[in-house]
Parts: C-alpha cells; structure tokens; sequence
C-alpha cells in the first residue's frame, strides 16, 4: 500500500524534500497540476518531472490562477471550512476549468524557450477531437503490429 501526498500545498521542490526525509517507498506523490498553477504559481511540467518517480497518481483538472494567494491561507481556510469567508474578502483567488481548457502556449516541452499556460474560458474551449486513423504499422523491434 502506498501512502500519496497530492501537490498544492507546497512547492514541488518542498514535497521532494519531505519525500526523500522520509525515505519511504510506502509514500508517494498525487500529482495534481491544477493545485500547482491555481495556488503557488509551480510550474507543473518541471514538477512532473522532479516528483516524476514517486507520481502513483494524478489527478487530472485544469485550473487558472486569478490573483497571487497565500497558499498556507488558502488551505487552512479549506481546512476550517472558510474558503467562503476567504473569498468574500479577496475576491477570486482561481478557478477550476474543464480540462482541455486550460492550454499550452509555449513550445511543447523540451524546446527552446520557456512556455506558459493561458486558460480559456470554458465557451471558448476546443471540443475535443478524434485522432486521424492511421494505418496499423508493424513495429520495427517486436512481432506485434
């Protein structure tokens, strides 16, 4: 049984750090972008890549953030059962989106600059497509087509 630990909190470098002190293969991450990016500003592609081996999850939404927050605060207002009360007083902190709306604009990762994300609002969102049919190809390695 593995015990995971989902992202938002805390930075991903933060969540490494706690990982390696607990030096435990019961204990591992749930990776959730959308906390990463509406909540602390990490970016989730290089948190993918340095929780990467612990990852046994991940939980897939999409989510914008709309002003700069105190993730402590917004968790512990979570935790106390305040986030209303949080919001009434800040205003909007993020939002969750459907998933797919929320896009790269940045090259895709691995190229030459630095991307971001730029969420759409849910209207403006791309349905989503079917890949073409391509024709099976045998693989070049294996006996399986």
């Amino acid at each position: 049984m593995t015990f995971a630990i989902e992202t938002g909190p805390e930075p991903a470098a933060v969540l490494k750090r706690l990982l390696d002190a607990a030096d435990s293969p019961g204990v591992g991450v749930n990776l959730d972008p959308a906390n990463l990016v509406m909540v602390t500003g990490d970016d989730p592609v290089a948190a993918a890549r340095l929780l990467g081996p612990r990852v046994v999850h991940t939980h897939a939404k999409d989510g914008r953030k709309l002003q700069a927050c105190d993730a402590a605060e917004v968790y512990g207002a979570f935790a106390d059962g305040g986030f209303a009360q949080l919001e009434k007083r800040m205003g909007r902190l993020f939002e969750e989106v459907p998933l797919g709306a929320a896009r790269w604009t940045g090259p895709l990762p691995g190229g030459a600059r630095r991307g971001r994300y730029r969420a759409t609002s849910p209207s403006s969102a791309r349905p989503a497509r079917t890949p073409p049919r391509t024709s099976a190809r045998r693989c070049s390695s294996c006996a399986t087509s």
